[in-house]
């Protein structure tokens, strides 16, 4: 049987590795779209990037009881009564960001329609014209950070440990126009 301090680690490495992927996704959709060559090789990998990018913050940020990693079932987790409630995390905290979450919740609820409309559930025939949402706002690094903060700090107040690799470790540190050029040039 595993420990509750196991437990709960292993659920926020799984969420620090959904984070991890969402800011990848984040980042080479944001490389790019910067491209000026529409050819469906390009287009096909931007579509792909931002695909990938709102089914992984989909999976924590959904009000769907699908997702399992979600962070308000963590946060149910952690209050008192919960399954981790022998950590006695803050309900104030939790209580802070779900409000900040609850504040991008229409945000949050556009992403998530995107994701089952566009990328997740495209064997339904719709009729309406699929919407979009602007990734690059000030609302999307919002959230980013918000998810960020969540999972620094659980992982901290709860198992006083810092996340041994550094958040920033792993988000590309790409000069979109240098990779553009220099994938571009393998591909003439």
């Amino acid at each position: 049987i595993m420990s509750k301090e196991n437990e709960l680690e292993n659920e926020i490495k799984e969420i620090f590795q959904i984070y991890i992927r969402t800011r990848h996704s984040y980042k080479s959709f944001l490389c790019l779209s910067e491209i000026d060559d529409i050819s469906m090789f390009w287009r096909h990998l931007t579509f792909i990037s931002q695909k990938d990018l709102f089914i992984e913050i989909d999976k924590l940020t959904s009000f769907s009881g699908n997702q399992k990693f979600r962070l308000t079932t963590l946060f149910n987790k952690l209050r008192s009564g919960g399954h981790f409630q022998k950590f006695n995390f803050s309900e104030k905290k939790l209580d802070n960001w779900n409000n900040e979450l609850n504040k991008l919740s229409d945000y949050t609820q556009k992403i998530s329609t995107l994701r089952d409309e566009k990328f997740g559930h495209t064997d339904r025939n719709k009729k309406e014209e699929h919407k979009t949402i602007n990734i690059q706002s000030s609302k999307f690094k919002k959230l980013l950070d918000i998810i960020e903060d969540i999972i620094k700090t659980i992982y901290l107040d709860c198992l006083n440990k810092y996340i041994k690799e550094d958040i920033n470790h792993f988000i590309p540190k790409i000069n979109p126009k240098n990779e553009i050029e220099k994938a571009y040039s393998k591909l003439t």
